[in-house]
């Protein structure tokens, strides 16, 4: 059994993405938790022509931003790439393999600057099931995808087949669950976004540019159109007056050379980095010394404690304590001295047989 489910998807082509921050002043720039940016807009006259002109739903809890004035829901924005809402093929059948209920899925992107990211990923989950993606209007491009079971009868666990581009890192196949859900396309809507790219100027490249502003540059798209970039070391909106702005536009510190205006170009300067090398390095070598002083004079102290009390554990092992009291008994604890092992050993030359007296 070969069942086709067709998408249709408008102008597909594939675009990087780029930052753009500053909307344009006097517009609203606000649509629900999502920041308008030039050169999108929600009020007329705010957005650079009309493909950029976006819709907010204002009867939503919280509002809606939409592409145009179409159905095409705007999840997010950031800088040339956005996430919008999904459309999903799907056909189901019955028992006897006749369809009972089919969608095709349109996602229709023509007169806008949009186009669909390498982000995405074309997937079909069913048993037997084969779908077609495929551009129009003069983007002449089709692929498709297959997908197969073991068994002959799936009608017990896969009741329908779906279709769907989205974001590839957001969704995850779910198994026999996700074969047996009827339902499916209700968790992908909810769940799976498109990822959009955008540029400037569709039919036209960067000797036609006006649109980039002071401190940024143009980038020509292999597609058709363009992007315009903040130079390094500058932020902001490129495409709108004055242009970008320095974001550590700045110079070196004394002792240090490179360009102020490039994050992290600073550097020491070469006749200057000798003299502090060889402080740090003779602190470090007295710290060291220091540090294994202090750890010696730690260890000898310990091992002396020990060796005294080793020497008085065996002094009162061999009777030392019993000959002291003996001693004071008999009234000659004052007359008799005793030696410790270090002078007996310094008052024989360390008992030479010399010093042997009888």
């Amino acid at each position: 059994m070969l069942l086709l489910i067709i998408l249709v998807l408008f102008a597909l082509r594939f675009t990087p993405t780029a930052m753009a921050k500053t909307a344009n002043p006097g517009c609203r720039t606000q649509c629900g938790n999502l920041t308008i940016e030039y050169p999108f807009g929600i009020d007329k006259g705010c957005s650079i022509d009309e493909s950029f002109d976006l819709t907010c739903n204002l009867t939503s809890n919280p509002p809606k931003l939409f592409i145009g004035s179409g159905n095409i829901e705007i999840y997010s924005m950031s800088g040339h790439e956005m996430k919008i809402s999904n459309s999903i093929a799907f056909r189901c059948y019955n028992e006897s393999g006749r369809a009972t209920y089919e969608l095709i899925a349109w996602t229709n992107l023509e007169t806008t600057p949009f186009t669909f990211s390498q982000k995405n990923k074309f997937t079909v989950i069913g048993c037997d099931d084969s779908a077609l993606i495929t551009g129009r209007n003069g983007v002449d491009f089709t692929s498709g995808c297959l997908g197969l079971c073991s068994k002959s009868r799936v009608f017990s666990f896969n009741p329908c087949g779906f279709a769907f581009l989205g974001e590839e890192e957001s969704f995850t196949f779910g198994g026999v669950p996700d074969l047996s859900n009827m339902d499916l396309d209700i968790k992908i809507d909810n769940n799976l976004p498109i990822v959009v790219d955008w540029v400037i100027g569709d039919n036209r490249n960067c000797t036609q540019a006006t649109e980039c502003k002071g401190n940024s540059f143009c980038e020509d798209e292999d597609t058709g159109g363009y992007r315009c970039i903040c130079n390094n070391g500058y932020q902001g909106n490129p495409y709108l007056d004055p242009g970008c702005e320095g974001s550590y536009n700045c110079t070196c510190l004394k002792g240090y050379t490179g360009d102020g205006k490039i994050k992290d170009d600073c550097r020491p300067d070469a006749k200057d980095s000798k003299f502090p090398t060889v402080i740090f390095s003779v602190a470090l070598v007295l710290g060291l010394l220091a540090i294994l002083s202090g750890i010696t004079g730690i260890f000898l102290g310990i091992r002396k404690r020990k060796l005294i009390k080793l020497r008085e554990k065996f002094f009162e092992q061999n009777g030392g304590v019993f000959m002291k009291q003996k001693l004071k008994a008999t009234g000659t604890s004052e007359v008799v001295t005793m030696f410790t092992t270090e002078q007996l050993r310094r008052a024989t030359n360390n008992y030479s047989e010399e010093r042997i007296v009888g």
